[in-house]
């Protein structure tokens, strides 16, 4: 089995095209109690359509009106594989608002995400977001479904990938982020587990 992380398709498709590398995420209702781990260091990203809509964007991003749908054959597509460099807790909305350059979700979506449940906060990572060469197709399935964050799929073999950022690109965007964190006292986080 691989273990693979659901995040919208809209979402896939700028980590893709390197717009962003980052993920935000306070955790679906299955997560349980103690809500939100990121519990791999490396994943898959497997695109979902599920509370996925238009107007959680910004408005100024570019859209591919197929990030809102299912595709009508009942396949899912894997085209990228990520490797969290490090992690982060915010528990202050200004701060989690600060990160906005470096993301699509709109204000609204962010302040969701940080105010949802009694424990106020939002869990960031770093991704290194890699390309693979030949994509994995996948039925859709009833077991993929649900509010949570993680999930065990076939394993493939010989997988190869291509990072999506050159390692300057990337080394940019990582002090880029790095420095807010600074300027924000937000204390990295080398990995949950």
């Amino acid at each position: 089995m691989i273990t693979a992380f659901k995040e919208w398709k809209s979402v896939c498709n700028a980590l893709e095209r390197g717009d962003q590398t980052i993920i935000l995420r306070k955790g679906g209702i299955a997560e349980g109690k103690q809500g939100f781990l990121w519990q791999h260091r490396e994943f898959f990203l497997f695109p979902t359509a599920y509370h996925n809509h238009r107007d959680q964007l910004k408005a100024d991003h570019p859209v591919d009106q197929a990030a809102f749908a299912k595709r009508d054959d009942g396949q899912i597509e894997i085209r990228l594989c990520a490797r969290i460099i490090w992690s982060a807790d915010i528990d202050k909305l200004d701060s989690a608002k600060a990160f906005s350059p470096f993301h699509i979700w709109n204000d609204e979506v962010i302040e969701q995400r940080f105010d949802y449940t009694e424990n106020k906060g939002i869990r960031l990572a770093l991704l290194k977001v890699f390309r693979l060469e030949k994509t994995l197709i996948l039925q859709d399935q009833a077991s993929f479904g649900g509010c949570r964050s993680w999930l065990e799929l076939p394993a493939s073999e010989n997988l190869k990938m291509n990072a999506v950022l050159s390692d300057s690109d990337f080394q940019d965007q990582q002090n880029q982020l790095e420095n807010l964190l600074n300027k924000t006292g937000i204390e990295i986080t080398k990995f949950d587990q």
